[in-house]
């Protein structure tokens, strides 16, 4: 990830993938990352490779565990 205010950035396109699944999508909480959308309760990020993912855990788990520390 690349702060909006540097070049290279892909601040403006994830934006951009927000208002569209704002418009398209059920009403909810979603993650805009990478050229996916992800559903807010079960997005991680992995802080090696610095994308996201959907987790198999939901974000109600009360053991949820971190994979990385």
């Amino acid at each position: 990830m690349v702060p909006a205010t540097r070049r290279g950035s892909d601040a403006q396109f994830n934006l951009g993938a927000a208002v569209v699944a704002a418009q398209v999508l059920p009403r909810g909480v979603y993650v805009a990352m990478n050229g996916q959308i992800f559903p807010g309760a079960t997005v991680e990020k992995d802080p090696h490779t610095g994308f996201f993912y959907e987790s198999a855990m939901t974000g109600n788990d009360e053991n949820r565990t971190r994979r990385w520390a």
